[in-house]
C-alpha cells in the first residue's frame, strides 16, 4: 500500500539565509525551500524561491492554502447551503475572487453551512467575506457532528475587513461548519478554507518488499497522483501473499489521515501515491 499522508503539523519555517536555485527535478515538479525540500503549489507553478508564495498575492493550487501553499484545505470543493446566498460553489473553490450571490431581500437569522465528506478535526477557520458588506454585524463559527455543536468563537465585525481567521479549540469530530449572523444585511461570503496539516510524505525515504522493474518504492512520495507513463510514478511489487510498502517520516508527527492514489488505468494493483 502507498500513503500521502497529511499531518497537522503548523509553524515550520522555510526561510534560510542560504537557498538553492531549485532547478525542477523528475516530472519537471517546480520545488522551493533551503534544500528545494517543498513542492511549489502555485497555479502558475511559479512559487516564491525562499517562502513558496504565488505571485501577486495569487491564490494557491485547489485544495491548498496557507503559508507557502503547503496546507492542505478540506473545505475544498464540499458541499455548502446557505439560507441567503447563492452560487454557494463559489465559496469553497479556492479562489478569494469569486464571490457567492445575495438572494433578495434580507432572511432572519442568516447562515452558511459547510457539510464535509467524513468526521474531521477543525482548528481553525479562514474567512473572506466580499467588499459589499455595509453594516456592522458579529457572525458566530460553530462546528457540529450532527447532534452536537460546539460554539467556535464570536466575532464582531470590523468595517472595511474582509478577512478573518478563526480560531477553533473543540477537540470533537464534525461534519459541519456554520457560520451565522442575526440577519444577512448584505453579506456575501467569497472564501471558507479549513486547514488540515501538511503532506509529510513528499520527498521521505520509502523501501517495499519487492521490486517490478523500475516501480520503485520512492515513486508514491514524488508528488505525482498520476502521469501518462505510470512506471515514472507509481510504485508496484511482485504478487505474493504478504506485500509491504514502508515510509520513514523521520519524526514522531500526528496524523490526520492519509490517501492512496491508485492508477486510473484498468491495472489497479499500482499505486501511484
Amino acid at each position: 500500500m502507498v500513503f500521502l499522508l497529511l499531518a497537522v503539523i503548523y509553524g515550520f519555517s522555510l526561510a534560510s539565509s542560504q537557498v538553492e536555485d531549485c532547478v525542477r527535478g523528475n516530472h519537471s515538479l517546480a520545488r522551493f525551500g533551503p534544500s528545494c525540500e517543498y513542492l511549489c503549489h502555485c497555479g502558475t507553478f511559479q512559487c516564491n524561491r525562499k517562502t513558496g508564495a504565488c505571485p501577486n498575492n495569487g491564490d494557491c493550487d485547489g485544495g491548498w492554502m496557507g503559508s507557502g501553499c503547503q496546507y492542505f484545505n478540506i473545505a475544498y470543493n464540499t458541499t455548502v447551503y446557505s439560507n441567503h446566498l447563492s452560487n454557494t460553489a463559489t465559496i469553497v473553490d479556492g479562489r478569494r475572487d469569486t464571490c457567492s450571490s445575495e438572494t433578495q431581500g434580507i432572511i432572519y437569522p442568516a447562515y452558511v453551512m459547510v457539510s464535509f465528506e467524513r468526521e474531521v478535526k477543525i482548528t481553525e477557520v479562514y474567512i473572506v467575506f466580499s467588499n459589499s458588506v455595509y453594516v456592522p454585524l458579529p457572525f458566530t463559527v460553530s462546528v457540529s457532528d450532527g447532534n452536537q455543536s460546539v460554539l467556535c468563537n464570536s466575532v464582531d465585525y470590523t468595517n472595511g475587513q474582509k478577512e478573518y481567521v478563526i480560531n477553533c479549540n473543540s477537540t470533537m469530530y464534525v461534519q459541519y461548519l456554520n457560520i451565522s449572523y442575526q440577519w444577512s444585511a448584505g453579506i456575501k461570503v467569497c472564501e471558507i478554507q479549513v486547514p488540515a496539516g501538511r503532506n509529510l510524505a513528499y520527498g521521505k525515504p520509502a523501501i517495499q518488499s519487492s521490486l517490478v522493474e523500475v516501480y520503485f518504492a520512492s515513486n508514491a512520495v514524488d508528488g505525482l497522483t498520476y502521469n501518462k507513463s505510470p512506471w515514472l510514478t507509481c510504485t508496484h511489487t511482485e504478487n505474493s501473499t504478504d506485500p509491504w510498502w514502508l515510509l520513514d517520516l523521520q519524526a514522531s508527527v500526528m496524523i490526520q489521515w492519509f490517501q492512496i492514489f491508485n492508477r486510473w488505468d484498468s491495472n489497479d494493483d499500482k499505486s501511484c501515491e
